[in-house]
């Protein structure tokens, strides 16, 4: 995949809105997604969602401990069930027309509270939850290899360090609204000014930073927004959990940044990370297909033929 000489990049992959619709069943339907931390579903009730495009997603931890994901969309007329996260959920209920599910995405109630009648049991769809250290990912495909297999390469980056991600906890979560296609958070074809360093890339989405020496990881992860030319930017800081302290004892920062917010010192998040970030709302995508040479990033090469094997299928 790193033989750069032999990628050629679609312009219309950046611009184009149709991609959009080809990226939601080929890829983001078919890869492991990274949802949040475990510390932001730790206690029974817990609930967040990410939206990657047309893929919406939502992990709730259930009265029974147990993890459970769901597709983020009501079955009646397709409107959210979840706007960030939540707390102390026992149900998960439209605010739409009130139907309502219980944690385990069973059925209660229909149009305004009316019982189910027989016949009318219809359930949220389920996705496949797996966890990695204090990640949780998600899966629409029932039939998905383990998570493990699918994150190889983050995992290196960060055991490389010497840091055991079973004893690191989510610091915060900062995100940011952007502009530009999605790829080019992580692949820099449209990027406007400086590229910080991102660190070793999880295909297709993720980019891994790991400080031995503090023990921290950053994550960045770049997730589509509904149009071609808007994305989301995520970062998450993780840290080693203090000694004594419990897995549900600790609430990670949430930052969802606005055009003029600053970043709080308290997330411990690279302000170049961010600046980027908000600097790509200018983007301006390709016109033409672009030939990769031996001068440009492997990571770029490495992206692009994967995307070239996901969305041929």
């Amino acid at each position: 995949m790193s033989d750069t000489a032999a990628t050629t990049i679609p312009g219309r992959r950046y611009s184009d809105r149709q991609t959009v619709l080809e990226e939601d069943p080929r890829l983001w339907r078919r890869t492991w997604l990274l949802v949040a931390s475990t510390d932001h579903v730790a206690h029974p009730g817990d609930v967040i969602e990410a939206r990657y495009g047309l893929a919406p997603t939502l992990v709730v931890r259930g009265a029974d401990g147990r993890l459970r994901g769901f597709e983020n969309q009501c079955p009646h007329q397709g409107a959210p069930l979840c706007l960030g996260t939540g707390e102390a959920w026992s149900e998960i209920k439209c605010n739409n027309h009130q139907w309502t599910w219980d944690l385990a995405g069973r059925l209660q109630a229909v149009d305004f509270g009316a019982p189910v009648t027989p016949g009318q049991e219809i359930p949220l769809r389920p996705l496949v939850v797996e966890t990695w250290g204090p990640l949780v990912f998600a899966h629409f495909d029932a039939g998905a290899p383990p998570v493990t297999e699918a994150i190889a390469d983050l995992a290196a980056t960060v055991e490389a360090a010497g840091i055991d991600p079973a004893g690191l906890r989510c610091r915060s979560l900062v995100q940011v609204l952007t502009g530009g296609n999605w790829k080019s958070l992580v692949d820099g074809t449209t990027a406007i000014g400086p590229i910080p360093d991102l660190g070793p890339r999880q295909l297709p989405n993720l980019a891994v930073r790991a400080d031995g020496a503090t023990g921290t990881v950053t994550i960045v992860r770049a997730r589509p927004y509904v149009s071609v030319d808007r994305a989301m930017f995520d970062v998450l800081v993780l840290e080693p959990r203090p000694a004594g302290e419990a897995p549900g004892d600790h609430r990670p920062l949430d930052v969802n940044l606005k055009k003029d917010d600053e970043v709080p010192a308290e997330a411990g998040v690279d302000p170049e990370l961010i600046a980027f970030a908000r600097a790509q709302v200018g983007a301006v995508p390709p016109s033409e297909d672009r030939v990769l040479g031996p001068g440009d990033p492997p990571e770029l090469a490495a992206l692009h033929a994967w995307l070239d094997e996901k969305l041929a299928g």
